[in-house]
């Protein structure tokens, strides 16, 4: 048996894909789209969730009645043996479910059994219960869509099942609580949850993705409340209307009636659309095709809010460019690997480096490996307490690239997002050598921790 996946997901290798989320709304939208995706494209969808997910995505879907809806839970039981995935009965389960949806298009299986075994704290069998469905690609071939709410990863008890979970996939993402998408390949759980934050309660956090329909001709045949609200809009005045009533930039309704009536499909295209009440809110655009008798019958298209995005982007850019001109050394190392995302003139001469950004501390001076510092880093972000260090020791290359003890001044502050999260440290560095020498009147300068020798948690310094 040869069921087509080719265009199953964005990567069309990837057939089997994981999803940590904290805005079920968000997810169902995506759901949607998922299994959009295969109709379009004359392929068939199959959803295995609990009765109100199924509920869900029924009502996002524009065919459902081409998708079959198993609940979750029964199916579950039906390929159990005495609490644990039998192989014999997974595939009694599944090789029906797989034979009957076999055309010529892609097969999208949304599932949400091993989240169901997470719940109960049977996390082992979860991951059994992927790893079989990795197996049964060798025989039939079908994307496959997992999701785990984070909420079930709440600490390092659920680190090692975390990691294996993600590897057992071609592709493993995560939400943020403002419904960004970041990529959990070879992450830690600890490292996965820092960039995460918080897990947000169920409509919180994240809004919820715009769902509609457009016809070739342009006309809005549907939109989801979340699409409505998102802009401001009843029913009647959107749903009927063209959307060049909606979008703010007219180039762009031709480019996306082009892509759409060339077969062609959106992917994050930036949008600006008029609300309203006049104010302009920034989106990211997705779409997917429908056709039918190789006619192309309409597009569904998500939407997701990049508002607040955008305004962060351009009070971001304002911030880095003052810290750019700033009259002292100063760098930014951003999360989740906190890099140099920002170094400017006098930070990189300071320490006699050409290019910092992209760097990690410790690559830029190996010296401070294990040291004080390094851990102080760490420690700021982790906690918000700023740190000082008066007088940090190292030992870099003069002017004629002889080695010279000098000694800074370092400190460290935790930078916040709008949203109130830390999400990286600013570090604002002196040269006080001279200083301590003229302090010191000639005189053997007292002992100082250097770079080598310091080790452990910052202690003191921290204020």
């Amino acid at each position: 048996m040869d069921i087509d996946n080719r265009s199953a997901l964005p990567d069309g290798d990837v057939s089997h894909t994981v999803r940590f989320y904290a805005d079920e709304a968000a997810l169902m939208a995506e759901v949607a789209g998922f299994v959009d995706t295969a109709l379009a494209a004359g392929g068939a969808g199959i959803v295995i969730a609990t009765p109100a997910h199924c509920a869900d995505v029924w009502r996002l879907l524009a065919n459902p009645g081409r998708v079959r809806f198993l609940d979750a839970e029964q199916t579950l039981a039906d390929l159990l043996l005495d609490g644990w995935p039998d192989e014999a009965r997974f595939r009694a389960v599944f090789a029906p479910l797989l034979e009957s949806a076999a055309g010529r298009g892609p097969v999208h299986v949304f599932g949400e059994m091993a989240a169901l075994l997470c719940g109960q704290g049977r996390y082992q069998a979860a991951l059994r219960l992927e790893q079989l469905l990795n197996g049964l690609g060798a025989d039939y071939r079908f994307a496959q869509f997992c999701a785990y709410p984070w909420r079930l990863f709440p600490d390092a008890a659920q680190a090692q099942v975390f990691e294996d979970i993600c590897a057992e996939h071609g592709r493993a993402c995560g939400s943020t609580v403002h419904g960004a998408d970041h990529d959990l390949t070879g992450r830690s759980l600890a490292g996965a949850r820092r960039e995460q934050k918080t897990v947000a309660p169920v409509g919180a956090g994240a809004a919820a993705e715009g769902l509609h329909h457009v016809a070739p001709d342009g006309t809005i045949l549907w939109a989801n409340r979340a699409e409505l609200q998102m802009l401001g809009y009843r029913w009647e005045e959107y749903v009927g209307r063209h959307i060049a009533n909606f979008h703010a930039d007219a180039e762009l309704v031709d480019l996306i009636l082009d892509t759409m009536l060339s077969g062609g499909v959106l992917a994050d295209q930036p949008a600006r659309l008029r609300c309203k009440n006049g104010a302009i809110r920034h989106v990211q655009m997705r779409s997917s095709n429908f056709f039918e008798d190789g006619k192309l019958r309409y597009s569904v298209c998500i939407t997701r809010d990049d508002t607040e995005r955008n305004e962060s982007a351009a009070a971001s850019a304002q911030r880095d460019s003052l810290l750019l001109e700033a009259p002292v050394a100063v760098a930014l190392l951003m999360a989740p690997d906190l890099r140099f995302r920002l170094a400017n003139r006098h930070f990189c001469e300071l320490f006699g480096q050409r290019e910092l950004v992209g760097k990690r501390l410790v690559e830029a001076l190996p010296q401070l490996r294990h040291g004080t510092l390094e851990a102080a880093l760490e420690h700021v972000f982790e906690s918000g307490h700023s740190y000082c260090d008066e007088a940090l020791a190292l030992v870099l290359p003069d002017a004629g690239g002889m080695p010279l003890e000098r000694f800074f001044k370092i400190n460290l502050e935790a930078v916040y997002n709008d949203g109130g999260e830390r999400h990286g440290v600013m570090a604002v560095a002196v040269d006080v050598t001279q200083a301590r020498r003229r302090r010191a009147g000639g005189r053997q300068a007292p002992p100082v921790r250097t770079a080598a020798c310091q080790g452990g948690r910052p202690g003191a310094g921290a204020q």
